[in-house]
């Protein structure tokens, strides 16, 4: 009997002790931007309140990298990165170029959105004179990327 009692504590606290290393272990984002996107030069664009940009944009693997006459280099590195579903991702980035240095390495949540097959939305979390979550379109609050020049 002091066996059984003995066996089934050692197996109580060895199932106890694997669960804890499997909730503690740190979740891997091992989401990138699909073959596609990586694969084709975008343009930066802009919403309908704002001039045109045009500036040639990469997406690699989790980072989206742009130049403008204005900011130079700008980079926005996406540390958490989540496919939702086959068209849209949802990550907390980094944003850092000359004009804004971003102190205390500061991320910002975005949605990022394939619209269409030349098409992809980038939406921060919380927009400007916008109520609600990712609530940005084309009109006003989404940054438009396009594989054509406008």
């Amino acid at each position: 009997m002091k066996i059984n009692k003995a066996l089934i504590s050692i197996s109580i606290s060895f199932l106890m002790g694997f669960l804890i290393l499997v909730v503690a272990s740190p979740v891997t984002n091992a989401a990138s931007f699909s073959k596609y996107i990586r694969s084709h030069n975008w343009y930066r664009l802009t919403d309908g309140s704002q001039g045109g940009y045009n500036d040639k944009t990469k997406f690699s693997n989790r980072t989206i990298k742009y130049t403008t006459p204005y900011e130079g280099k700008t980079r926005i590195k996406f540390y958490t990165l989540k496919k939702v579903n086959k068209t849209t991702y949802y990550g907390k980035g980094n944003y850092k170029n000359k004009m804004t240095k971003n102190p205390g390495n500061k991320k910002y949540w975005f949605k990022i959105k394939q619209v269409s097959k030349d098409t992809i939305w980038l939406v921060p979390k919380h927009h400007i004179h916008v109520s609600g979550n990712y609530k940005g379109n084309s009109q006003y609050g989404a940054v438009i990327f396009s594989l054509h020049h406008q």
